[in-house]
């Protein structure tokens, strides 16, 4: 057990995981067996109206389709306000909801959560991807601050908490990054940090133990900080990390990666004290990382302003880069595709394939017109019996 890790629990789900996978993949015959369709949750704006909607994968399903992307038009659901960021209660398992902060723009920074419903969607007719409950409106009220600018999400599994990022910064104002800790059953808040000494990097909850996991910064170094949601203790001797520059922190097996403007570290959180390794040098310009919420695969793969970029393990200071306009992008485990969200297109890359430097053939572009203005991607897999024959 380190630092509330449990690592025999999460190799035992794991494997669970991984067994579920297997029954989508290839079998001994050479043919596939039934798998359900990737449903690709995206946000964007179409005619100033903020929008989430479902584009379907059809790859290796009973019904594929030969431009292989389905924008599902019944699927439209109209926000409060443009999607910033957003998490799955229970992501690594059943991913049964999605939670969305939304937050207005302009002079407005108006902040909401919004809930979606993910299972038993059938993509010829997603009733099923309906609110699953009521909006939370205007966190600031429940925060008890004046204005703020809400950044990034994180939810347990239950789906009972939620950790927000505050970063005045991003939205041109004064002020200090802060995180917050709300109950989302009676919208109460919890727990609130607002040191001075909190660095703005993207938020990683485990959603295993309920421990946030955060950058602080020190002199001349960063700690990874980290607590017990709701309201546990601070780490009394964090790890240390290189640099006061961090941008993400995503998981990696049984360990996390912490990105950095230019290179990235990796924590083992099987050690004790956890290890932290020497910075490995990546592509500059990096923005944030696009984990595998199974923990299974072992390639780094970092999303920046305007490229894609591979490590082909957590060691390899080897990297093959590409330039990809995307604003956000997610690895869906069973395919190992990983989907980049672009201004009216998706595009797609093969990572199970990749050989380390050819993006030739392991990247696609998909047009899709209807995501103009797109924001925030995630995945859901719709309900088998829809892509029976």
């Amino acid at each position: 057990m380190i630092m509330g890790i449990s690592i025999s629990s999460r190799r035992s789900r794991h494997n669970l995981l991984l067994a579920g996978l297997l029954l989508i993949l290839p079998g001994c015959t050479g043919t596939f067996e039934t798998r359900p369709a990737t449903l690709l949750i995206v946000s964007f704006v179409e005619a100033n109206t903020p929008r989430l909607a479902i584009v379907e994968d059809t790859f290796l399903t009973a019904n594929p389709t030969a431009e292989r992307l389905r924008f599902l038009t019944a699927s439209r659901r109209t926000l409060l306000a443009p999607a910033i960021a957003a998490d799955v209660v229970d992501r690594a398992g059943a991913r049964k909801e999605l939670v969305v902060l939304s937050r207005e723009q302009g002079n407005d920074f108006t902040a909401n959560l919004e809930f979606f419903n993910l299972e038993n969607i059938d993509p010829t007719n997603p009733t099923a991807f309906e609110t699953s409950r009521s909006n939370i409106q205007d966190l600031a009220t429940i925060i008890g601050a004046g204005t703020i600018c809400l950044t990034d999400l994180q939810v347990t599994r239950d789906g009972r908490y939620a950790a927000l990022l505050s970063d005045e910064s991003a939205c041109g104002i004064t002020g200090f990054p802060a995180i917050y800790i709300i109950d989302l059953s009676n919208k109460t808040l919890i727990k609130k940090l607002d040191t001075l000494d909190i660095i703005p990097a993207k938020l990683f909850l485990d959603q295993e133990n309920n421990r946030l996991f955060f950058t602080e910064e020190r002199v001349g170094s960063t700690a990874l900080q980290s607590f017990l949601l709701p309201d546990g203790a601070l780490e009394p001797d964090p790890p240390v990390l290189s640099g006061t520059d961090q941008r993400a922190i995503a998981p990696l097996g049984d360990s996390l990666v912490v990105l950095q403007k230019s290179t990235f570290q990796v924590i083992d959180m099987t050690a004790s004290p956890p290890e932290v390794s020497s910075p490995v040098p990546t592509t500059s310009s990096s923005r944030t990382l696009i984990p595998d919420v199974t923990r299974l695969r072992q390639e780094v793969v970092i999303l920046g302003s305007n490229s894609l970029t591979v490590h082909l393990s957590p060691t390899d200071s080897n990297q093959g880069s590409t330039t990809v306009a995307a604003v956000s992008a997610i690895l869906e485990p069973s395919g190992v595709f990983v989907y980049l969200l672009e201004n009216g297109s998706i595009r797609i890359f093969d990572l199970l394939t990749f050989d380390g430097n050819n993006f030739g053939t392991t990247l696609r572009l998909f047009p899709l017109s209807e995501l103009t203005n797109p924001g925030i991607i995630s995945w859901a897999l719709a309900t088998l019996t829809s892509t029976s024959p």
